[in-house]
């Protein structure tokens, strides 16, 4: 489904209703468009309207042929689920995360709210159904250049945004703003904070759909999260036999072989449990030099039963 299919299939649904003029196409289905991509699954829908997202969804549940829905009165959206794409809808609102809050204050906005309160440049890019681009944030001119770039502040209010970080630099082979960085750092003491389910939803993402993983990988680097995991941090400087290994240390050498993963998934087709399955495994295959590693009676840099000391980790 392209976004110019899914205006021919919804317009027609929309005639005559107060929605036609206040819905909008916003975050990663326009990003997908501006790269190119023509199969979209998941798209999101904002309406400039409050409690948009359920009157809307009220709406096309009426009017069209969705197979099911979903509606979460706490942010007030709905997930339509429809043969061949899916519609996430919510109504432009402002959102604000306390620290005792596990779910953000949300309140009535308008789209430049709604943009405002999202992630990235490049997911703050908003188009209404006559094919008008919104982006306040200059998200096309970064996906342009390549970086990633925080949309303001209010990125800090949701530390797992640094793992999201990590999994569209893989995706969409990006480099980290160095604003955006700084900032990244400042969040790592929030760590501990975050549920471990929310941390696996950006790892398995990392290996399912990583263009280039080693760009995430960089990332985590960059912004010192790596030391939130210390298998992946211990690979970080320790040596490998030159001769073997002219690539350098064992961090390198797991950038390059997690990249070559993902070509060999792309080329065999894996599906998605089984290309998370090789990308993590490609991951953590070394983890066991960390404690193996030594120098031999030659002076040359082995890590004998690193394969086996790498099970447990």
């Amino acid at each position: 489904m392209t976004i110019s299919e899914l205006r021919e299939r919804l317009i027609p649904q929309l005639e005559g209703s107060s929605f036609a003029g206040n819905t909008y196409i916003v975050g990663g289905a326009v990003r997908d468009h501006l790269l190119g991509r023509k199969h979209i699954w998941d798209f999101d829908l904002t309406v400039e309207l409050p409690n948009g997202g359920i009157k809307l969804g009220k709406w096309l549940r009426g009017h069209g042929d969705c197979l099911s829905d979903r509606v979460n009165k706490v942010f007030g959206t709905v997930r339509l689920d429809y043969d061949d794409f899916c519609l996430d809808l919510n109504g432009t609102r402002k959102e604000q995360y306390t620290k005792k809050a596990g779910y953000p204050v949300i309140s009535y906005g308008n789209l430049l709210d709604d943009v405002m309160r999202r992630d990235f440049t490049i997911n703050a890019i908003g188009e209404d159904f006559s094919g008008n681009i919104c982006d306040p944030h200059g998200g096309i001119r970064d996906l342009r250049a390549g970086l990633l770039r925080a949309v303001g502040p209010g990125f800090a209010e949701d530390p797992l945004r640094v793992l999201r970080a990590v999994q569209f630099a893989a995706r969409f082979d990006l480099k980290l703003d160095p604003g955006t960085s700084v900032l990244c750092k400042s969040l790592l003491p929030e760590f501990s904070t975050l549920p471990v389910e929310r941390i696996w939803t950006e790892w398995e993402k990392w290996a399912a759909l990583a263009q280039r993983p080693s760009a995430g990988l960089q990332v985590l680097l960059q912004t010192g999260w790596i030391e939130a995991f210390p298998e992946i941090l211990a690979m970080v400087g320790l040596p490998q036999d030159p001769v073997w290994h002219p690539e350098g240390d064992v961090f390198t050498h797991t950038l390059h072989t997690c990249d070559a993963a993902a070509m060999l998934a792309a080329r065999e087709h894996l599906d998605r449990p089984n290309r998370v399955l090789l990308l993590l495994a490609s991951l953590a295959h070394d983890f066991g030099k960390a404690t193996t590693t030594v120098r031999n009676a030659e002076g040359r840099w082995t890590s004998p039963r690193h394969d086996k000391e790498g099970v447990p980790l």
